[in-house]
């Protein structure tokens, strides 16, 4: 299992990062807001700079800056750029400490630059605020995987399924944890399901 997420994840998880935070700012849109936000269908560079021109002119606004900076982030994230990623997730995490998409965000940074304990450490406060995110239990079982702690995303993956047993990634991954541990019964079951 690879330590990065596909296309698909990331444009998802930077849509659903605009989608659960634009209403808090949408009575203040104009156009550098939109254009960051990706609804002008800019292209990531000029997103990008979209997104520091509000950064400089719209820090009065918490709300929007948090949506901003973790929007950001993302951009930052999806150039391999993890530093300054990380930085934006920390600003935006330091205004708005439940803004769990940065949180989110900072431990997939973290993961693909190879800071495990770090990316855990976030992967645990967003599981904390959010105990029924499959998906987010799914990808740090990857990480447990990635350090042949197959018990612990065994553990994870079987909280994913009873969460959501329609989930093939899950599935995948747990027969690939237990293949791993050498137990092939439950990893031909869950192959077999998946």
């Amino acid at each position: 299992m690879s330590n990065k997420l596909p296309r698909i994840v990331v444009g998802a998880i930077l849509a659903l990062t605009a989608t659960l935070l634009a209403p808090q700012v949408s009575a203040q849109n104009h156009p550098a807001l939109n254009a960051c936000l990706g609804k002008e269908g800019l292209v990531p560079g000029a997103q990008l700079e979209s997104c520091s021109a509000v950064i400089q002119t719209d820090r009065d606004r918490p709300a929007v800056m948090s949506l901003v900076l973790t929007t950001r982030g993302n951009l930052y994230r999806e150039r391999n750029d993890f530093d300054h990623a990380i930085a934006d997730y920390d600003q935006a995490i330091q205004i708005d400490a439940k803004n769990m998409m940065a949180h989110t965000n900072r431990a997939l940074a973290y993961q693909a630059k190879g800071d495990i304990e770090s990316a855990l450490k976030d992967f645990g406060v967003v599981l904390r605020a959010e105990p029924k995110n499959f998906n987010l239990l799914n990808v740090r079982s990857q990480i447990y995987f990635a350090r042949n702690e197959y018990d612990l995303a065994i553990q994870d993956l079987n909280q994913a399924i009873k969460l959501n047993s329609q989930f093939a990634p899950s599935l995948f991954n747990r027969a690939m944890a237990y293949r791993a541990k050498g137990d092939n019964d439950h990893a031909l079951a869950d192959f077999e399901q998946a």
